[in-house]
């Protein structure tokens, strides 16, 4: 198994014209980056009673020449389960901006120019596109001052998988 991934991630360097220690680099920094991210998503996820959120970044994912962050959104509600997947265009990212809800904050990942860009699927077939993508945090995320550096982390990986075409003339 480990065969194959390491075979899938050459045939990405090679395709993606970076070179094996540049890849190797980004490998590493989006692994770290994610996993911060997600060690938050999880101790600060919204949760009452009734309601609770569940959220996840899986990756990032070279699409038709774009980065993709990859994950998942979970929301159950009583008994009732609605699940998604989504993909976000990382190039295509505008702001990160937090929104204070009476109980719980949202982070908010809206794309350049309100373009419908984020892809989302509740079965994993039929794609819908929207121009912004929240995830619900608790108000806990306050008692640890997160907001900068939640965003840091996002913009960190825009950084990394932003639009690098560079004109040559």
């Amino acid at each position: 198994m480990m065969n194959y991934y390491l075979n899938c991630l050459l045939l990405l360097y090679t395709i993606t014209g970076f070179s094996q220690n540049d890849g190797l680099y980004l490998d590493k920094e989006t692994k770290e980056t994610i996993e911060w991210l997600n060690s938050k998503l999880i101790e600060h996820q919204f949760e009452t009673s009734e309601i609770k959120h569940i959220q996840y970044f899986e990756s990032v994912r070279e699409i038709k020449g774009s980065y993709y962050l990859m994950g998942e959104q979970t929301q159950h509600i009583n008994t009732l389960v609605m699940q998604r997947v989504f993909a976000i265009p990382i190039e295509k990212i505008n702001s990160i901006s937090f929104e204070d809800k009476e109980y719980n904050i949202w982070i908010n990942i809206r794309m350049k120019n309100h373009e419908e860009a984020v892809l989302t699927s509740s079965d994993g077939e039929n794609w819908t596109k929207v121009s912004n993508l929240p995830f619900i945090f608790s108000k806990s995320i306050d008692n640890e001052n997160l907001r900068p550096r939640l965003k840091k982390a996002f913009e960190y990986l825009m950084k990394l998988y932003g639009n690098k075409t560079e004109e040559k003339f």
